[in-house]
């Protein structure tokens, strides 16, 4: 007997030779994607992580950079490979990642995840149009259902506000709408990233996909590096050490933390890069949407007691419940 999540992943493989490895990196994507957010939000909650840092971004980049370890992430580049692709492939995933971190600290991790379900509603349409791929019917019709959830899911936000408003404030109230807006701009890059990643590994068939992760990786080290030399360092003590302690948070624990996203970031980035040439963008941000539930339910109940953004609502578990629809018609 198939487990709901086996069925789920099980739908989206491709038939082949390699379906049962396909699986594999799907099932990796998706549990070191929940292990990932919930961990950020943690972080995030305890002090190890304020908003101007971007500290929550490192562990993305090493861990891609750490790809290097596989023998395919150090070939060299195929001469007909352009070194400003691969920069512009680099640079817009940075830009991605540096907005959905924000975004994530603003709406919190259960919203965040559900609103970042939409990278399959952007990369559909992004390879429909600049990649000629075909779109099935029933594809467009499950994108749409995604769509619905992800309204449904602001919607309840909104509701719950108003429910909590003693809780909240008006300036909390902006702050998650802004959030939110910040969020679907990061989903837009990340789709944007998706497809322009599948357009180089496709062209280019003798580019190792592990090659193409640790170039990434590299470019998002050497940015974060910058940054975090004119911003963040000289403003330690303010935005890192008063902050764990005004939160009360626990150096040991945050610094686990960072070395098992970094870990996470590892296997995570592995096999996304191994199913953006396997499956594709739009598959991949299908599995993102179904990530969302993972996240969504953990961070209800993790999260509820110290944010009322993160608690489960009636609208938000239909939302939870349509984007599951959506993701099985897709598939």
């Amino acid at each position: 007997m198939h487990t709901p999540l086996y069925s789920l992943v099980e739908a989206a493989v491709p038939a082949g030779p390699s379906v049962t490895l396909t699986r594999l990196h799907q099932l990796n994507f998706l549990l070191t994607g929940i292990f990932t957010t919930i961990c950020n939000q943690i972080i995030f909650n305890h002090g190890g992580a304020d908003q101007s840092t971007f500290l929550l971004s490192l562990p993305t980049y090493l861990g891609m950079l750490l790809i290097i370890i596989f023998p395919e992430a150090r070939q060299d580049l195929p001469v007909n490979v352009s070194h400003g692709s691969i920069l512009g492939t680099s640079v817009v995933d940075v830009l991605a990642n540096i907005l959905c971190v924000y975004g994530l600290q603003l709406v919190g991790s259960g919203m965040f995840q559900v609103l970042y379900a939409s990278v399959v509603c952007w990369a559909a349409l992004m390879t429909k149009f600049f990649l000629a791929k075909r779109v099935s019917a029933w594809q467009w019709i499950g994108i749409m259902i995604v769509v619905v959830g992800l309204g449904t899911t602001s919607l309840g936000g909104h509701v719950h506000n108003k429910q909590v408003q003693g809780a909240l404030g008006d300036e909390d109230t902006v702050h998650v709408f802004f959030g939110v807006a910040v969020t679907l701009l990061g989903c837009m890059g990340y789709a944007s990233s998706y497809v322009l990643g599948e357009h180089l590994l496709h062209s280019h068939p003798t580019l190792p996909p592990q090659r193409l992760c640790v170039q990434v990786g590299s470019l998002g080290c050497m940015l974060l590096a910058c940054y975090f030399t004119t911003h963040t360092i000289p403003k330690w003590e303010v935005l890192v050490t008063q902050s764990i302690e005004r939160k009360g948070g626990h150096y040991g624990m945050i610094s686990l933390l960072y070395v098992g996203l970094v870990c996470s970031s590892l296997l995570h980035n592995w096999a996304h890069f191994f199913l953006l040439r396997n499956t594709g963008a739009v598959s991949t941000g299908v599995l993102q949407s179904l990530r969302s539930i993972g996240v969504f339910v953990v961070s209800g109940v993790l999260f509820c007691e110290d944010n009322h953004m993160q608690c489960m609502t009636t609208l938000k578990s239909v939302a939870c419940l349509l984007v599951s629809c959506g993701v099985l018609v897709y598939s």
